[in-house]
């Protein structure tokens, strides 16, 4: 077997622990690791001129190849179709789409035709393809239309949406039939994703003395800790997990000061309407509850909104008593799958820790 070629819109970053948290980061990173082989994708940077080339970078048995877009490109593939259309119609929130029916999807299908051109000249006739999400569903079409006769899969990390949410999407027929040009054999299924418990626990350990771990700690007391965290996506629920929240300390006064709830939403696609929007929300939110509810030692909601890294998280998991996801409608979300892992380990491990 080749190489395995993972293709998705952005690279995630690589620190000292890993990608960044996230579905796509988390998920396929290791198996990446395992085999071998190329991540490739969008650099995450906007440019003001086309770029000259691929900019290629070792890490261990992994190449990262990454590319940056012209603002034209991320506006009209990225912020528009991708972002704009497709998210909220595979989260069938309807009520959210931007409909630009022929320059969003005009740069859409231009950008997986100019990447598809950009990877083809790198790929080895043995290489397996790994295409990921739904901004590069036109992709495999696009390397067919190359000659590429690799094996190609598409792995899709949301919710497919019902035949009549899907009519809603413009020339959505055209669509599905680029995702499906994979060759002369199609199989669909359902793939589940999971995680590698060992290697949570392990960071867990390697950070669980750590500042933010024993700042956390420190102004915990006695108090019971329930832990988030999440994109600020408006799909993960964020708005109407913190009133549940209220509704907690509303009817069940003994829950007053003695549990604290931390929300940790990194930033994403802050330039998109509706993202903005859950981020103005949450604010409000957060600041009317405590508002309401804190005392001079005690905030109940503890809202973040910036990125920690995995080891971080995971010594975080580690402190937590419970771990709150409550997405509207999601498809690959690791985090419970994570906490789970830790508390497993915590039981496994530390037999004598309140778990």
């Amino acid at each position: 077997m080749g190489r395995l070629i993972l293709v998705s819109n952005c690279v995630a970053p690589i620190s000292e622990g890993g990608p960044a948290a996230g579905g796509l980061a988390v998920g396929v990173y290791d198996a990446l690791k395992e085999t071998g082989g190329m991540w490739f994708g969008w650099s995450g940077d906007v440019l003001d001129t086309p770029p000259d080339s691929i900019k290629l970078e070792e890490h261990g048995p992994v190449t990262f190849a990454t590319i940056g877009l012209v603002k034209r490109d991320y506006d009209q593939y990225y912020r528009g179709f991708s972002n704009a259309t497709l998210w909220p119609v595979f989260h069938y929130r309807l009520d959210l789409i931007e409909f630009d029916r022929h320059e969003y999807r005009r740069g859409y299908c231009r950008v997986n035709r100019w990447l598809a051109e950009r990877l083809a000249p790198l790929l080895k006739p043995e290489d397996v393809i790994w295409v990921h999400d739904c901004h590069l569903i036109p992709f495999a079409q696009a390397l067919r239309a190359l000659g590429v006769k690799n094996r190609i899969g598409f792995f899709l990390h949301i919710p497919f949406p019902a035949p009549q949410i899907l009519l809603s999407v413009p020339h959505h027929r055209e669509l599905m039939e680029a995702m499906c040009a994979f060759g002369q054999t199609l199989k669909a299924a359902a793939y589940p994703i999971g995680v590698y418990p060992d290697e949570i626990a392990a960071l867990a350990k390697d950070d669980e003395s750590g500042r933010d771990v024993e700042i956390v700690k420190a102004t915990l007391h006695h108090r019971k800790l329930v832990m988030s965290v999440d994109r600020l996506d408006y799909s993960k629920g964020l708005v109407e997990r913190f009133r549940a929240f209220e509704r907690l300390i509303e009817h069940d006064a003994k829950q007053r000061n003695n549990v604290s709830f931390l929300q940790i939403a990194p930033p994403t696609r802050s330039d998109v309407d509706a993202y903005r929007d859950i981020r103005l929300q949450l604010e409000a939110e957060s600041g009317r509850i405590n508002g309401r509810y804190a005392e001079l030692d005690w905030t109940p909601i503890r809202y973040i909104h910036r990125q920690y890294e995995r080891p971080v998280l995971a010594a975080l998991f580690r402190e937590a008593h419970v771990d709150l996801v409550t997405p509207l409608r999601d498809g690959m979300n690791l985090v419970a799958k994570e906490y789970v892992s830790e508390l497993t380990s915590r039981v496994v491990y530390e037999p004598h820790r309140d778990a």
